[in-house]
C-alpha cells in the first residue's frame, strides 16, 4: 500500500512538472507572437525614416543644384551701370552716363535684351550728348555657378547732340541706325544679385567701322528664377 501511494505521489508531482513546462512554453510562444509584429514595426519605421532622409538629402542636393547648378537660372535680369564711351568721330572723345537694360530669357544660352544709355563730355567750350536705345540677342558662352561670359549682338539707334559755346553759340544734333558686336563678363554675388565686371561693344555704323568702344560695368538682379533645360 505504500509503495501505490508513493508512486501515486510521484504520478501526480509529474503531472505538475509537466504543466507548469507547457505554460511556460505557451507562453514563450505567446511572447514571441506578440514581439515579431512588433519588431516587424519598427524594421519598417526605420526603413521608412532612413528613406525619408535620404530622399529629403537628395531634395536638399537637387535645390542647391537648381540654385547653383547655372547661373542662367532666371527668368528676367535688370541691369544698371557706368558707362565709358570713346566716339572717334566726335569733336569730345571721352563720354561718361549710365546704362541700363531688360533681358528676358528664353533659353539657357539665348536671352533678347532692350538696352537704353547716356552720356556727355565737355572739352574746349564744346558740350557733347549721346543716347543709344538698342535691340538685339545675347548668347551665353559659358556660364557655372559663379560667372558666365556671353556675347551680344544689338542694332538700334543713336542720337548725338553738339553744343559749340562760341560767339556766337551754335548748336547741332544728327542720328543714325547703328550695330554693336560685344561681350563681357558677371560674377553672381548672391542668388539675386550679381556683378557686371566689364562689358565691351565697338559701334559698327552702316557702311562705316568706327571705333567707338563703350564700356560698362554695374549691378544685374535677377528675377522669377526658372531652371531652362533647353
Amino acid at each position: 500500500m505504500k509503495n501505490i501511494n508513493q508512486i501515486t505521489i510521484r504520478f501526480l508531482i509529474t503531472i505538475v512538472f509537466a504543466g507548469v513546462a507547457g505554460c511556460g512554453q505557451r507562453a514563450t510562444a505567446r511572447e514571441v507572437l506578440f514581439q515579431e509584429p512588433a519588431m516587424s514595426e519598427v524594421r519598417a519605421e526605420a526603413k521608412t525614416s532612413k528613406e525619408d532622409s535620404k530622399q529629403a538629402a537628395n531634395e536638399r542636393k537637387s535645390a542647391r543644384a537648381e540654385t547653383l547648378g547655372s547661373f542662367n537660372r532666371s527668368r528676367f535680369e535688370l541691369f544698371g551701370g557706368f558707362k565709358y564711351t570713346r566716339p572717334s568721330a566726335q569733336p569730345v572723345n571721352n563720354l561718361s552716363g549710365v546704362e541700363g537694360d531688360v533681358t528676358l530669357r528664353v533659353k539657357r544660352w539665348l536671352s533678347l535684351r532692350a538696352e537704353i544709355g547716356a552720356g556727355s563730355g565737355s572739352k574746349d567750350k564744346i558740350d557733347f550728348h549721346r543716347q543709344t536705345l538698342m535691340f538685339g540677342p545675347q548668347f551665353t558662352l559659358y556660364s557655372n555657378h559663379n560667372m558666365r561670359a556671353f556675347a551680344v549682338a544689338l542694332v538700334g539707334l543713336v542720337h548725338d547732340s553738339s553744343r559749340f559755346n562760341f560767339v556766337p553759340a551754335r548748336h547741332s544734333s544728327a542720328g543714325a541706325c547703328v550695330w554693336t558686336l560685344g561681350g563681357g563678363l558677371d560674377l553672381r554675388l548672391s542668388n539675386h544679385i550679381s556683378f557686371r565686371v566689364f562689358q565691351i561693344m565697338p559701334n559698327l555704323f552702316p557702311g562705316e567701322w568706327q571705333n567707338d568702344g563703350a564700356i560698362t560695368s554695374g549691378l544685374i538682379f535677377h528675377f522669377a528664377g526658372k531652371s531652362l533645360r533647353h
